[in-house]
């Protein structure tokens, strides 16, 4: 019975907006090499604070993701993309 009861308040705690699915942005433009260099696609996956985003916020596969990460750092290493990013709402 208390089993019951927990799962139909989880039910009612879930919200409309995780819902919404993702589709990854790699596999529509057919992309299949994440290069370093290019500074303005990198930019897209990096928060304002600097901080690279989650899977669950951009909807890139876990294989996209990785590398992405990596370029992300490789980029920051060299200089392409600073610590924080700059850019506009």
């Amino acid at each position: 019975m208390f089993i019951k009861k927990i799962s139909k308040k989880f039910k009612k705690f879930k919200s409309k907006r995780f819902l919404t699915k993702r589709n990854c942005y790699f596999t529509e433009h057919r992309i299949e090499y994440i290069d370093y260099k290019n500074g303005e696609l990198l930019r897209r996956f990096i928060s304002r604070s600097g901080e690279i985003l989650p899977r669950k916020v951009t909807g890139t596969h876990i294989r996209f993701q990785t590398t992405l990460a990596k370029a992300i750092r490789r980029a920051r290493f060299i200089g392409i993309i600073g610590p924080t990013t700059n850019r506009k709402k």
